[in-house]
């Protein structure tokens, strides 16, 4: 509604307030006057309000800690913040280029097509790498279209740079795909919390886990208790990985049926990108190794009581040879020198004929005291007619003649042109089986078999006497020092032969020998 105003007339006053008006004179071309009047206090509060937001908008977008840019629909850099020129990039070389310049031929096709997306007026996110005078950089980017009334003028990108968890990444792909097929076992400890984050194939099988099943839990589940392992205990593992960043040694570890087992694990400190300082651990199950070795510890052992028992064997068969040699065959040539000398001293001699028949008998005695102690020493019915003759022969003479077993003896007939070192050993290996029979078996019948099969011989011990357990004899043998059957079966071995014992409480007892017939040079037990 127009109102003109007369010179001189006051200002407005309306619902009792006073409000402070601009005029403006218009001259109509009637020639009269005409006043429009605008609220200028309204527009000077938005226009304030509208710098005070561009200032705001301005702080954030220089100080965020995260770059920035803007792009016009032709996809040229129209801003930049401060953060962006941390990666090498001045903004003074950015405004007015195209973001595609940026771009390396590989990812330039998508992020074309992302910038057709967000034209289209919708958001897209993604990784990128980007061209900088560093180098290539690599980006996670967060676009999104800038809107006017209801219309897309422009693209704001926030970018982060993560080229070094990019990297820490790949290398953990890497190492993950590497893992999945290796012969090891390997898992990935979070040093903060001690909690397992990560576990190949191999080194669920080795503990008996289903797959991921142990992801999340602590790793004492597949430690044991320092009670059980008193050395290299998780503990003091942790404690020289915190000061000298690897470990590697031998460790008892429990699988998931609480079965307890040696792996021998090498550990390495690696800083995650999502879970910081971790440990690497790869694992190699080495339960069998330490069985051997604890087998190899018991043979030592033996070995050295054997050793020690044989030092001892020779003293006391020196011993007796000293004996016999004094009472048996000493006193009987004594004998014989007194009886002759008595008869050529005596005036009125004894019957010659008696005293030489007495003289004869000791020195007959004597004779046979030497052939047996000869015998017994090394047999030359051994060395002379062979192996089968001399088994024989002494199973004869010394089993069934003087403790009165019956005994006998079976033979192939093949010929067997053995060794003489495999010849002595296994006649001696028969007379310590033998004496085992006479003093432990109560056994009324003994035979003796041999045969040859092959390269290789065979010779078996059989009695009907009481038997045994043979895996307690062998654990009694181990506690108590015992060298019997193992002197034999070791004696055996070395010549690349084997030991087989068959007996039970009750029902008598077999033992086998094999041996080759010609000795061979032995590695690991084998010719």
């Amino acid at each position: 509604m127009r109102r003109s105003m007369a010179s001189g007339e006051k200002p407005v006053e309306q619902a009792g307030k006073l409000r402070t008006r601009k005029a403006k004179l218009v001259r109509h071309s009637s020639g009269g006057l005409e006043c429009v009047s605008r609220d200028s206090t309204e527009h000077k509060k938005a226009e304030d309000a509208l710098r005070e937001s561009e200032e705001k908008y301005r702080d954030l977008f220089e100080n965020a800690q995260e770059g920035i840019i803007t792009l016009d629909l032709q996809a040229r850099i129209t801003a930049a913040n401060r953060l962006v020129e941390e990666y090498g990039l001045k903004r003074k070389d950015l405004i007015g280029k195209k973001l595609f310049d940026f771009v390396p031929e590989y990812d330039r096709a998508r992020a074309v097509s992302d910038f057709e997306i967000l034209v289209g007026g919708k958001a897209v996110k993604g990784q990128m790498d980007v061209i900088t005078p560093k180098g290539i950089i690599t980006v996670e980017y967060r676009d999104t279209p800038i809107v006017r009334e209801g219309k897309v003028i422009g693209v704001q990108a926030i970018l982060t740079d993560i080229t070094e968890r990019k990297k820490a990444e790949d290398r953990l792909r890497l190492y993950s795909e590497i893992t999945v097929n290796m012969s090891e076992g390997v898992y990935v400890i979070r040093a903060s919390d001690g909690v397992i984050i990560y576990t190949n194939p191999k080194f669920e099988e080795m503990f008996g886990y289903g797959p991921s099943e142990l992801m999340g839990k602590h790793v004492s589940v597949v430690n044991a208790p320092s009670e059980k392992s008193p050395q290299n205990t998780a503990e003091e593992i942790i404690e020289v990985l915190n000061q000298e960043g690897s470990w590697c040694g031998e460790i008892l570890n429990i699988k998931k049926d609480r079965t307890p087992f040696w792996c021998y694990a090498s550990v390495s400190t690696f800083e995650h990108p999502k879970h910081g300082n971790v440990w690497v651990s790869m694992h190699t199950d080495i339960t069998e190794r330490k069985k051997a070795e604890e087998k190899l510890l018991e043979h030592e052992a033996q070995l050295k009581f054997l050793a020690s028992q044989l030092t001892l064997s020779e003293e006391r068969e020196r011993r007796r040879i000293a004996t016999e040699l004094h009472d048996r065959i000493g006193q009987s040539l004594a004998v014989s020198k007194i009886k002759l000398d008595g008869l050529r001293h005596s005036v009125s001699p004894e019957d010659p004929v008696k005293v030489m028949e007495q003289v004869s008998s000791s020195l007959g005695q004597a004779i046979a005291d030497i052939r047996s102690l000869t015998f017994d020493l090394s047999s030359p019915i051994l060395h002379e007619l062979g192996f089968e003759a001399a088994v024989a022969a002494w199973l004869v003479d010394k089993i069934e003649q003087e403790h009165g077993i019956v005994t006998e003896f079976e033979d192939d007939g093949q010929a067997e042109p053995l060794d003489e070192d495999v010849r002595a050993l296994l006649f001696r290996n028969v007379q310590e089986l033998l004496f085992n029979v006479v003093k432990h078996a109560n056994a009324h019948k003994v035979k003796v078999s041999i045969r040859r099969i092959g390269s290789r011989i065979r010779v078996s011990v059989q009695d009907d006497g009481v038997g045994f357990d043979p895996a307690k004899v062998a654990l009694r043998s181990i506690r108590e020092g015992g060298f019997g059957l193992f002197s034999i079966r070791e004696r055996l071995e070395q010549l690349g032969g084997h030991l087989q014992i068959d007996s039970a409480p009750g029902r008598g007892c077999t033992v086998t020998m094999t041996a080759p017939i010609k000795k061979g040079v032995i590695v690991h037990g084998k010719i």
